[in-house]
Formats: structure tokens, sequence, C-alpha cells
């Protein structure tokens, strides 16, 4: 097994909360044959079992709740309809900590990151364009120039911290915040909800093995194989 399929199994076992043998895997020629492995290894019940997106989501409600939100929010509302304009920092910290959720953090605007990046650019050009100038060396120029430039990105990232305030695309409604805040965590959402249920476990596997493999999540089926299909190498 290669590179690839150890990120993954590492990634499934910290997602999951479960450990899977090395040796293994290499019997794991399907999806089907690892998501059963996983199965498993959760001790699924019989019953039928809790949908862990709706507990994410009853989760995040109660929390918001309780910091002061209208009661009646539904899956479909904006994200930003609980955001205060002021203290969205403060409030989505708060927010993490009531629904013991790992949330995605909040993020700098988009013309913020392009002044950020552009404002570095300029600083490393010039203090690489003045020290080429008093020291006429090429390489200690250009030595200064990534100096400079690195010193300025830490100052920006630190100074434009308190304008962070932008939610990530994947969290603009409460259903799309409350399926993200599963993805990111699943054994949190299954210790709330007493049980696990397969959807839920089948949506974070297919997660994971989209964003390791860089395949599209239409190619991930439980008959795909992971080396001929997926290019697992």
């Amino acid at each position: 097994m290669g590179l690839d399929g150890v990120e993954m199994i590492m990634e499934v076992e910290d997602r999951v909360g479960i450990e899977i043998p090395m040796e293994a895997f290499p019997r794991m020629v399907t999806v089907a044959d690892l998501f059963d492995h996983i199965l498993a290894a959760l001790k699924l019940p019989t019953s039928e079992p809790t949908c862990l997106s709706a507990v994410a989501f009853l989760s995040l409600r109660r929390a918001a709740t309780t910091l002061g939100a209208r009661e009646r929010l539904r899956p479909r509302d904006s994200t930003d309809a609980i955001l205060p304009r002021s203290g969205r920092i403060e409030y989505w910290s708060r927010l993490q900590r009531v629904s013991e959720m790992r949330l995605p953090p909040l993020k700098r605007p988009n013309w913020l990151v392009l002044a950020s990046v552009l404002s570095v650019v300029v600083v490393a050009i010039l203090a690489g364009a003045t020290a080429l100038e008093s020291t006429r060396s090429e390489g200690a120029a250009y030595f200064v120039g990534v100096a400079a430039g690195a010193m300025a990105a830490v100052i920006l990232v630190s100074a434009t911290d308190p304008f962070a305030t932008t939610l990530p695309p994947e969290c603009r409604t409460l259903r799309r915040l409350a399926l993200t805040a599963l993805r990111h965590k699943l054994q949190k959402l299954s210790e709330l909800a007493g049980r696990r249920g397969r959807n839920d476990v089948w949506i974070v596997l297919r997660e994971i093995i989209v964003v390791q493999l860089g395949v599209s999540p239409d190619v991930v089926t439980p008959s795909a194989r992971f080396i001929d299909d997926l290019g697992l190498s």
C-alpha cells in the first residue's frame, strides 16, 4: 500500500474513531469492503439508526437558542441570521463551545485577502530592490526580499484577524453548517446520538476518499475498486 492509502486510512481512523490494521487494508479491494469493515468496527445496532446530520442540526439550534437566537430555526435558514453584526468571532467561538462541535473557522473577506497578498508582494519587491541597489548581490537581494515578504505576511495575518468574520461558502445555511460539522467530526456526534447511522458513515467515508484521492464524488460507489477505478497508488 502506497502513501495515498496510508493517509486515507489514517484520516478514516481519525474522523470515524476506529482503528484499521494496516495489514487488513490490502484485502479491501472495493469501497464496500472498507465500508463494511468500518460498520463492523462501529458495531452498529440492528434498530433504525439515528440520523447524525439531524443530531448536528439540533445541537447547533440548541446552542444558537442558548446564545439568544429565535427558537424556530430551520435547516434552510441562513447562518447569517443567527450571527450578530458585531462580535462575530466571539459568537462563533461560543457557538462551537456550547454545541460541542468543531466548526470551520470564519474567513477574511476576499478583498482583504487580495489586498494582503498584493501588499506582501510589494514589500518583498521593494525590499529586494533596495538590497540589490546597496549590495549589488542578487542572492542577497533575493534573501532580503523573501525575508521581508514573510515578515509582512506574518504581520498582516495577525493584523487582519479581527476582520475574519465571513462565513465559509459551505456554511451559508444551517443545513450546510450541520453537514460540515458532521464531516469534521463524526465521533463526537455519535456520542451525542448514542448510535451511528449507516448513511452518515457513508457520507464521511465518501468525503474522505474524494479529498484524499482527488476523485469526483460520482465515482465513489460501493463497487468502485480502489486501484482500478479510483487510481489508488
